[in-house]
């Protein structure tokens, strides 16, 4: 199945909306940030507000390398995105993460 009818098949998913209407990224991006930022701290057991843009992965949220695959393949199976490994490695901080997120949505959108 094409990466694009699975991100589409997922926002259709998530928001109720009839199939002559597209979602626009700027509404999932909104979404999105929510759900990456619930999701590292879930996986990573740190207290959501920790999570902002600014923090380290390592440094400030104790990740190691494990911790960043396995990471990258849950956010890969929630979102339905499938990031390039060297991308997800120039992720230091969530708000890259969020960045490269979005960057990708909008390609499989396209």
């Amino acid at each position: 199945m094409h990466l694009g009818h699975m991100v589409k098949g997922l926002k259709h998913n998530l928001v109720n909306i009839s199939p002559d209407l597209t979602l626009h990224c700027s509404v999932y991006s909104g979404m999105d940030e929510t759900l990456v930022r619930s999701l590292i701290a879930e996986h990573l057991a740190v207290p959501p507000e920790q999570v902002t843009p600014g923090a380290l992965f390592r440094q400030d949220l104790g990740a190691d390398s494990l911790d960043m695959i396995q990471l990258a393949m849950l956010i890969e199976t929630k979102l339905g995105i499938i990031v390039d490994d060297q991308e997800a490695e120039s992720c230091l901080t969530v708000g890259d993460a969020v960045r490269l997120l979005r960057i990708q949505y909008a390609g499989a959108d396209a």
